[in-house]
C-alpha cells in the first residue's frame, strides 16, 4: 500500500507484539510491524497531505486509541521485537 500510493519501499526490521483492541462493534488483534523505508520516493503525490512524524512528537496528533497503543510500543524502549 505504501509503494502503491506513496511510492515508498519498506524495509521490515521486526514485530512488535500482538495488540488486541475493540472497537464498538468489532474486536481485532493487529500485528504491527516496525519498518524503515528502503527506498524513498523523490516526490510525494501532490494530492496526499503527508508528513513524516518522528516518533516522540506522536503524542501531539489525534491518532486512535488502537493506534497510540502501538505508538507506545515503538516509544517504549524496552519493546520486545521478532524478526
Amino acid at each position: 500500500m505504501l509503494q502503491e500510493k506513496f511510492g515508498l519501499r519498506i524495509k521490515i526490521k521486526g514485530s512488535l507484539p500482538l495488540q488486541d483492541h475493540s472497537f464498538t462493534h468489532i474486536q481485532v488483534t493487529m500485528k504491527p510491524f516496525l519498518c524503515s523505508v528502503a527506498r524513498p520516493s523523490r516526490t510525494l503525490p501532490a494530492s496526499k497531505n503527508v508528513r513524516w512524524i518522528k516518533p516522540v512528537n506522536f503524542p501531539r496528533y489525534p491518532i486512535s486509541r488502537a493506534m497510540s497503543k502501538i505508538a507506545a510500543l515503538i516509544l517504549a524502549p524496552s519493546a520486545l521485537f521478532r524478526s
